[in-house]
């Protein structure tokens, strides 16, 4: 690092960047995330694959956030009515839900079921619409919030790098124009109106709260490396200003299944090899038995 050779060499501007990082002022300075967040829902009733979210027939305009995000759920379903069936999704429906004076909350059943289509532009298209805009960043959004009782892998991981709040909970009292108070330290849901107690959660890990704070999870892992680096560098013990991994029993759950399709994978490919092997074996025999 150039600032740590200049921090040696006695440069006191040097220093303090190098303090800055060490004390992780990139992160701190940002706004933790609320302890209490009310949010309009749009809800979207049973499995929603990545195409109906980011549809293949569009994909010619994935560069272009927000111009391919208008063809976010453009098929009509229970419950969504797009602007234009099968070419413009429900751009009013959406700016309706947001007339009502709280961010967006994208909910459904089971989001993101595997298809031919992208999870990093499906949520691209979610962020568009429950995310904030990034300063001095066009056609990009950032944060938001996205709710499911199944939320799958890949786009889960793909909304935490866009810097979302994703949590797997229980959203069968839930419809669109709910408007819920999410307690994510608590773990506690509620109707906004009637104060009634929807569902508890539990979020997969606590490192959530650090990348909704640094604006994703990408933006964590290089600031939180350099801000190990500057403290080893100036002789300090480690940041305390992060959380550290704790698996959580959903996710232990996640990684057990994890590690049984990888062992039942291995055992596949250790098959496959062998019967590979056996009927190389079997044709050269055949071969030299020929010639």
């Amino acid at each position: 690092m150039t600032s740590e050779w200049q921090v040696k060499q006695g440069n006191k501007y040097a220093k303090e960047v190098m303090q800055s990082w060490a004390d992780a002022e990139w992160f701190t300075g940002r706004p933790k995330l609320a302890e209490k967040i009310t949010t309009t829902v749009l809800f979207v009733k049973g499995e929603t694959k990545t195409n109906d979210l980011s549809p293949a027939t569009d994909a010619w305009s994935r560069s272009d956030i927000p111009l391919h995000s208008l063809a976010m759920l453009k098929m009509t379903r229970e419950g969504i009515h797009p602007d234009k069936h099968g070419h413009v999704g429900p751009i009013m429906q959406i700016k309706e839900l947001k007339n009502k004076g709280f961010p967006l909350a994208f909910v459904g059943d089971v989001v993101g079921s595997e298809s031919e289509s992208s999870y990093k532009s499906a949520a691209h298209s979610i962020v568009w619409f429950v995310g904030d805009d990034i300063p001095y960043v066009p056609n990009k959004r950032s944060g938001g919030i996205c709710l499911g009782n199944k939320i799958e892998t890949v786009l889960f991981n793909s909304l935490r790098e866009e810097g979302a709040l994703v949590i797997e909970l229980d959203v069968t009292k839930m419809s669109t124009g709910d408007i819920l108070d999410i307690y994510p330290y608590e773990g506690i849901c509620n109707n906004h109106e009637t104060g009634e107690q929807l569902c508890t959660f539990e979020l997969k890990t606590p490192v959530i709260f650090d990348e909704v704070q640094a604006g994703g999870r990408i933006p964590l892992s290089i600031g939180r490396a350099l801000t190990t680096r500057a403290r080893e560098s100036l002789g300090l013990e480690a940041s305390t200003a992060f959380h550290l991994p704790e698996a959580t029993s959903s996710a232990v759950r996640t990684g057990q299944k994890q590690q049984w399709n990888m062992s039942h994978n291995a055992r596949a490919l250790f098959l496959s090899g062998s019967a590979s092997i056996c009927l190389f074996l079997v044709l050269f025999v055949c071969i030299f038995q020929m010639g």
